[in-house]
């Protein structure tokens, strides 16, 4: 029985659209063989009302709200740094501390990235005895790629820096 922490850039409750739905039963695969603390900053306040839920099949389930000023701070503060968009959007810094937490705590066995944007919790915290699995999910650096080909001036200049600055951080992230 491992122990894994679980990151998710959305909580997987309820299971109601595509990217929560694949998390759930992601989710719920591991659970029953594994211990599993599950990390996700909830961009709805509908969503809290599932930490219960999530409470009771993992050990522990932390859900942030990540409201619209906090995620537009974020954004800008990704622009001010050279982070990728698609990365600072997702930071919540009660999330990075239970995340600290967890790993100093637990020392998971595995960590288990459910979008690349939540690679930025763990990075450089990894011990020698804890994997990293990283489920690219949408392949968002592709997606701001294909954007950055397809929009009109000045949204695919927008779209091709977000491109070049993901493809950097999930390069990093995979070493």
């Amino acid at each position: 029985m491992a122990k894994i922490l679980f990151l998710a850039h959305r909580p997987p409750f309820p299971p109601n659209k595509g990217e929560k739905i694949r998390a759930f039963h992601i989710l719920q695969h591991l659970v029953q063989r594994h211990q599993v603390w599950l990390g996700a900053p909830a961009d709805d306040r509908a969503d809290l009302e599932h930490v219960a839920a999530a409470r009771e099949i993992c050990e522990e389930a932390c859900f942030p709200y990540l409201g619209q000023v906090r995620r537009n701070l974020n954004m800008l503060a990704g622009v001010l740094s050279g982070a990728p968009l698609s990365v600072s959007r997702f930071h919540h810094p009660h999330l990075q501390a239970w995340v600290n937490d967890v790993m100093d705590r637990i020392r998971p066995d595995i960590v288990y990235v459910y979008s690349s944007a939540m690679a930025r919790y763990v990075q450089d915290r990894l011990t020698p005895n804890c994997r990293m699995i990283i489920d690219f999910v949408d392949a968002d650096a592709e997606k701001w790629r294909a954007y950055a080909q397809s929009e009109p001036f000045p949204h695919r200049l927008i779209y091709a820096l977000e491109f070049q600055r993901l493809t950097r951080f999930e390069r990093h992230a995979l070493e």
